[in-house]
């Protein structure tokens, strides 16, 4: 019999949705540690860099391609946070912009049911600007949000083409937007911004993903792209003017394309009303049938096979006011090198795809946090 035991995850690591609003408490008060959970010094400006799908063993693995920041890992070798639970975008920016921990917040994944179970909503790029569905997925109110009128003035340097979507609607509201396509004008944006005092700024930077998800995070076209990025970022993490740290959202892990596990085909699920929603690395699987133990004994130790409540005794989320229609019946996490779709409903373009995350293995949930600037 194979175990679903999931590994406890760790309580001594510092978590992704500490970064942000720790930025912000070291610059209204950085002695109030329900704010600054990080313990940094005192700030005037700062600039948060979100590098999305960096992780710490992707940039180990490469630290001959990123000269700027492989120096500022080997200067700080204790400098591995984690990121929510699913290693993904959606839920990991939640969490970051909120300041909250994966389960407070209404963003639990990437596609989740919607409230009769006839279909999936996409939490990232399904949104509408202006409609009401934003507020319907809302709960917590954002750090832009709960400090609007305060000494502080939150920025964000982003692309152009995320200005307006819903999810920056979502997690940044009140935040002034700055778009920025070209990579270095949006560094150089960022540092102008944050040589005022009171100027708190959020970077983001989606390249190394977008390659990641085509070519895959062990591709030359991803290693050249990453020098791109640290050759971009050098003025910023050189800067005598701005307090600087550096994170991402996930790491991201190889699978080849002939590793995908097509759930609609399981033995253990045939006959099932059932609906799979999740990502490619964390499969959330909707349904009345207790599936569980069925599901893991077919796919062995491929896997964990969870239900929601493990997760939250295991450490990774905490417990919701109410389990509802977006929590999953049980969650499939890829434990190997597989990935978990239902070709009945994923992107066909999603099948060809060499780079993913999700899971809880290290190499998808511990992220960098690196200090830059004058906090260098």
């Amino acid at each position: 019999m194979t175990s679903s035991k999931i590994p406890v995850a760790p309580s001594d690591v510092g978590r992704l949705s500490d970064v942000f609003i720790s930025a912000l408490g070291a610059m209204l008060d950085h002695n109030d540690k329900s704010l600054n959970r990080l313990n940094l010094p005192s700030l005037k400006s700062a600039v948060v860099v979100l590098i999305d799908g960096l992780g710490t063993q992707n940039l180990e693995s490469r630290i001959g391609h990123a000269t700027n920041l492989g120096a500022l890992m080997r200067a700080q070798p204790k400098s591995s946070i984690r990121c929510e639970f699913p290693s993904t975008t959606v839920v990991s920016l939640a969490g970051f912009a909120t300041g909250e921990r994966s389960g407070s917040h209404r963003l639990v994944g990437y596609n989740v049911s919607n409230a009769d179970r006839s279909g999936l909503v996409n939490l990232l790029s399904g949104w509408e600007y202006g409609s009401q569905v934003v507020s319907e997925w809302k709960s917590e109110p954002t750090i832009s949000e709960r400090f609007k009128g305060s000494a502080v003035k939150i920025h964000v340097v982003s692309q152009e083409g995320y200005r307006h979507s819903g999810f920056t609607q979502l997690t940044m509201p009140e935040a002034i937007y700055h778009g920025e396509d070209d990579i270095n004008q949006r560094v150089e944006r960022a540092h102008e911004l944050a040589a005022a005092p009171g100027n708190l700024v959020y970077l983001y930077i989606p390249e190394l993903d977008q390659i990641g998800h085509m070519h895959g995070s062990q591709s030359a076209t991803w290693s050249q792209t990453l020098e791109v990025v640290d050759a971009a970022l050098k003025p910023l993490l050189d800067s005598k003017r701005a307090a600087v740290l550096v994170t991402a959202d996930h790491g991201m892990v190889d699978v080849p394309i002939e590793n995908q596990i097509h759930l609609e085909t399981l033995e253990s699920l045939q006959g099932v009303d059932f609906l799979a929603g999740g990502d490619t690395r964390s499969a959330y699987i909707y349904t009345d049938t207790d599936v569980c133990h069925a599901v893991q004994e077919e796919l062995g130790d491929a896997v964990w096979v969870v239900r929601w409540q493990e997760l939250v005794s295991a450490g990774y989320v905490i417990q919701p006011e109410v389990l509802d229609h977006r929590h999953p019946s049980i969650v499939v996490l890829a434990r190997k090198n597989v990935t978990l779709y239902d070709r009945r409903t994923c992107k066909p373009r999603s099948l060809q795809m060499l780079g993913h995350h999700g899971s809880i293995t290290d190499a998808e949930m511990r992220v960098p946090l690196l200090r830059a600037g004058t906090l260098s």
